[in-house]
C-alpha cells in the first residue's frame, strides 16, 4: 500500500511539472521591446549625438534535470537584458544597429544537462540632446 501511494504521488508530481508552462510574451506583460526605428526617425540630425563604440555582455545559466528546465531566460529576454546593461555602462540613451551575438556552452549528461549563454551586443551609443 506505501510502495503504491509512493508510485502514484511521484507520477503525479512528474505530470504536473512537465506539462505547465508559462506564456511570457502576453500583451502588456513579459518582455518589454525596444523599439528605438520608431523614435529615432522623429528626431532631428542635430538632435543625436553619435557617440563611440559600445560593447557588453552577459552571461545566463540553465540547468535541466530530467527534461525539466530550471532557470535560464529566453533569447529576446537576454538580448534586451544585454541591451539595456550596454547602455547603463556606457552612459548612452541608445545604440545604432545594435549586433548580438550568442555563445552557448552545452553539457550534456543524462539526468543533468548544463547549458551557459554568453549574450554580447556591440554598435554605435548614440545621446539625444536635452534643452537645458
Amino acid at each position: 500500500m506505501k510502495k503504491s501511494i509512493i508510485v502514484l504521488s511521484s507520477i503525479i508530481a512528474l505530470f504536473i511539472s512537465s506539462c505547465s508552462s508559462v506564456n511570457h510574451n502576453r500583451v502588456g506583460q513579459g518582455v518589454n521591446t525596444i523599439d528605438q526605428a520608431a523614435n529615432i526617425q522623429n528626431l532631428k540630425k542635430e538632435d543625436i549625438i553619435v557617440g563611440k563604440n559600445v560593447e557588453s555582455d552577459k552571461t545566463y545559466s540553465k540547468v535541466w534535470f530530467l527534461f525539466i528546465p530550471f532557470g535560464g531566460k529566453s533569447e529576446e529576454t537576454r538580448r534586451e537584458r544585454v541591451y539595456l546593461q550596454a547602455c547603463k555602462q556606457n552612459q548612452v540613451d541608445g545604440i545604432l544597429q545594435p549586433k548580438y551575438e550568442t555563445k552557448r556552452f552545452f553539457i550534456p549528461l543524462i539526468l543533468f544537462t548544463y547549458v551557459n549563454y554568453n549574450t554580447s551586443v556591440l554598435g554605435k551609443g548614440y545621446n539625444i540632446k536635452t534643452d537645458k
